[in-house]
C-alpha cells in the first residue's frame, strides 16, 4: 500500500444538500421492477425512458402503447408514484407527444439554483 505523502490532504466531497423535490428522473426502479421493451431494452429509470422513446421503433412503442393500454403510463404510475405524469402519459396521442410529456417533467424535476 503506497505511503501518503507529507503535507497532501485527501478531500472529502461536500454532502449533498437535501432538495424538497427529489428528481425521480434519475430514481433508478429496483432490477425486477426494470421495464423491458418488446425489443429487450431494459429501463430502469424516467430518464431511461426519455432516451429510450428518443430512439425507439414504432412497432415497439405501438406493442406498448396502443387502444388497450399504455405500459409506460403504468409503469410509471405502479414503480414510482408518479400519478401526474402517468395520467399525462396516458393522454399522449404518439411516441412524439410522449417522449416531450416525458422531457418536460424531468426539466421541471431539475433542482433550480
Amino acid at each position: 500500500m503506497p505511503k501518503k505523502k507529507e503535507g497532501t490532504s485527501v478531500k472529502k466531497a461536500a454532502p449533498k444538500k437535501a432538495t424538497s423535490k427529489k428528481n425521480v428522473a434519475l430514481k433508478a426502479a429496483p432490477e425486477e421492477y426494470a421495464f423491458v421493451t418488446l425489443d429487450g431494452k431494459r429501463l430502469r429509470t424516467i430518464l431511461e425512458l426519455a432516451h429510450e422513446l428518443d430512439d425507439m421503433a414504432d412497432h415497439v412503442f405501438a406493442h406498448h402503447v396502443n387502444s388497450q393500454k399504455n405500459d409506460f403510463a403504468n409503469w410509471v404510475r405502479d414503480v414510482f408514484a408518479e400519478e401526474a405524469l402517468a395520467q399525462q402519459i396516458a393522454q399522449a396521442t404518439d411516441k412524439h407527444h410522449t417522449h416531450i410529456v416525458v422531457l418536460r417533467h424531468i426539466v421541471e424535476k431539475l433542482p433550480s439554483n
